[in-house]
């Protein structure tokens, strides 16, 4: 590990097959470090009344992708959770706000490091937010105009799974 995480890497991965079925329960040291070691994650992306979107920075202390911009909230699901009640919990962890969220998709994701089903949500929620230190840097909400002047000037780097998921519901067009 190239830097210091705030991160649990013992935490408790549920581990699944590729259509989904659990297999069995890993460390999340060992989940983002094994591409075959598939797990369970969840995204949120929040609106506001313009339609911009909610990113976060993430935090400098994050294990994978520190420092890049994110979707609202994201997180992994917990034994016994499921993928919605995960999705609640880490919108209240990340942002510190409940607001009404709806099922938008899952799909299998790969990158270099790790693989996941990831189940989306969206909501609406104009703020305030009360972020987590060890998680969030700074939120911010974007236009699509906004986000692609931003990405294009370096300002606004994303991680690999916001632009998945940016992809997904066609806030973005590019990678």
């Amino acid at each position: 590990m190239k830097h210091k995480t705030t991160d649990d890497l013992s935490e408790q991965f549920v581990v699944v097959d590729t259509r989904d079925h659990p297999l069995g329960v890993r460390t999340r040291y060992e989940c983002h470090r094994d591409r075959r070691l598939i797990h369970r994650s969840v995204g949120v992306l929040i609106f506001d009344r313009q339609k911009k979107v909610l990113l976060q920075k993430r935090s400098l202390t994050k294990d994978l992708q520190p420092g890049l911009w994110a979707i609202s909230a994201a997180g992994h699901v917990s034994a016994g959770e499921t993928y919605r009640r995960a999705a609640e919990r880490e919108l209240f962890e990340e942002l510190g706000i409940r607001a009404p969220i709806r099922y938008v998709g899952k799909w299998l994701f790969r990158d270099r490091r790790e693989t996941e089903f990831d189940a989306l949500y969206r909501g609406y929620y104009q703020g305030p937010f009360r972020t987590h230190p060890d998680e969030v840097a700074e939120v911010c909400f974007f236009s699509k105009r906004e986000l692609d002047a931003k990405r294009r000037s370096k300002e606004v780097i994303l991680s690999t799974w916001a632009v998945a998921s940016l992809r997904h519901i066609g806030f973005i067009t590019e990678t």
